[in-house]
């Protein structure tokens, strides 16, 4: 896992090791799952916002460990299948394609075999929805790995790859400064992405300074945005002037 972004030269959906940032917001989380062995139950759920890098990571974890992934739509026996192979490592992402049947028998065959199951979702274990009370009561003490809000290190990161994802450039010094001075949530990232596109007038160079100070205002302008309010983002002084 490296601490270092270099996100522009890889495939959008490039779930690499490399690629992978990490800061003081997920560091923890990615700690915990290389001690997999001491998971108690043998079972962890990664949890974090929508964008928070939980396939990222559990992709990683996979990669590293020589894990199974579990296909979507998998069933019951799909995945007693996937859990009684030679490795005995089992990805499920997310979590909330299972039914409580399939959850029940992923964390048994877990708790009872030499393997580990990581299961990543949105919510807290305890939050899950299930109906089954005994399983209410083991989701509640199950070991939990949390992907908190970004600080400005990942959010510049994730800045740059949604950025990529869509044709565009975002620079260091660019990032930097949006993420200085917008929410630090993936939510608000998601919405400056958007908005640096509607500014840009040619995706095919890097994004300036300028371009970058006018979506800041444009999300501003329209502080109804969930999650994103007026007082929220500042696009603060001018810009540095971009090189010509």
């Amino acid at each position: 896992m490296s601490e270092q972004p270099r996100l522009f030269e890889r495939a959008p959906d490039d779930f690499s090791a490399e690629a992978l940032i990490l800061s003081q917001s997920n560091r923890e989380a990615a700690s915990m799952l290389t001690r997999w062995r001491e998971w108690p139950g043998r079972a962890l759920a990664l949890v974090g916002a929508p964008g928070a890098g939980k396939s990222h990571m559990a992709q990683v974890w996979a990669q590293a460990m020589g894990a199974r992934i579990a296909p979507p739509g998998a069933s019951a026996a799909d995945l007693q299948d996937l859990l009684t192979g030679p490795e005995r490592l089992l990805v499920i992402d997310p979590v909330e394609a299972l039914d409580d049947l399939a959850l029940t028998l992923v964390l048994d065959m877990a708790r009872d075999g030499d393997g580990a199951v990581l299961l990543t979702a949105r919510a807290t274990p305890a939050a899950w929805g299930v109906t089954l009370p005994d399983l209410r009561s083991r989701l509640v003490a199950l070991p939990t790995a949390v992907l908190g809000e970004p600080d400005m290190a990942l959010l510049a990161g994730v800045l740059r790859r949604l950025c990529r994802a869509r044709f565009m450039r975002l620079e260091d010094d660019v990032a930097r400064y949006c993420a200085e001075r917008m929410a630090r949530s993936f939510h608000a990232a998601a919405a400056l992405t958007l908005a640096i596109e509607r500014a840009a007038v040619r995706v095919s160079v890097p994004i300036s300074h300028e371009i970058a100070r006018r979506a800041l205002r444009e999300l501003v302008a329209q502080h109804d945005v969930e999650g994103y309010g007026a007082e929220e983002a500042d696009p603060g002084e001018d810009p540095p002037r971009d090189p010509t």
